[in-house]
């Protein structure tokens, strides 16, 4: 487990993370879009922008077959979001 500092937090970017699992997956936008029920270009927009909830991101990595941890930094004991 190692140290985490403000510049560690300003790094994580929800969009590139569901980006990598969608080109893991090998999952088209269009594909995410429709097992989450949304349109296209409303999903695009969102990733575009990268303006999502906590609630939003972790619909779309379940969508995608991931879940949302968060790890304990002095146990590594980790909880699952949603």
């Amino acid at each position: 487990v190692g140290e985490h500092n403000k510049e560690d937090k300003a790094m994580v970017d929800g969009k590139a993370i569901i980006r990598s699992i969608m080109a893991k997956k090998n999952v088209k936008i269009s594909q995410l879009a429709e097992m989450l029920g949304d349109n296209r270009q409303t999903l695009a927009n969102t990733l575009q922008y990268n303006k999502m909830s906590l609630n939003k991101f972790a619909d779309i990595a379940d969508a995608l077959g991931c879940d949302v941890v968060a790890i304990d930094r002095e146990t590594g004991e980790m909880f699952k979001l949603m």
